[in-house]
């Protein structure tokens, strides 16, 4: 019975930074942010339009999402399983922005194998947005 979530105040609802591309970040774009917002949180880098959808995926400045201290961030790159992204997310790790994220300290970053779960249209997004909602 899949829909929207119930009802919360925006305050509610996480804050989620979606990084589709470690270097430079890009944040996910196309149906990601409203797998995110049905899921029950909030994607305030790119949020979806209104009626669905949202346009493609742009990179951000690493100020951009200091400034956004998202609540939980989700590393998802096209192309890259889960070994690949553990060493991009070690790489931006060097990084004083990266360490000073509130979803970084709290250990609130997960990692996902993009091409299984979300960057490709298909049946899988379904196990995606399932995914997210247990997360919110």
């Amino acid at each position: 019975n899949w829909g929207p979530p119930a009802p919360r105040g925006e305050g509610e609802r996480p804050n989620v930074c979606f990084v589709e591309w470690p270097n430079p970040v890009y944040v996910g774009g196309h149906w990601t942010p409203e797998l995110i917002e049905l899921a029950g949180g909030r994607h305030p880098l790119h949020p979806a339009a209104p009626g669905g959808g949202s346009g493609a995926s742009f990179p951000v400045t690493h100020e951009a999402i200091v400034e956004s201290d998202p609540d939980l961030i989700i590393v998802c790159p096209c192309g890259l399983d889960l070994k690949a992204t553990r060493r991009e997310v070690g790489e931006m790790a060097k990084h004083e922005w990266w360490n000073s994220l509130r979803a970084v300290k709290a250990g609130k970053v997960g990692l996902v194998d993009g091409d299984a779960m979300f960057n490709r249209p298909g049946p899988r997004l379904v196990d995606a947005a399932e995914w997210l909602a247990e997360l919110f």
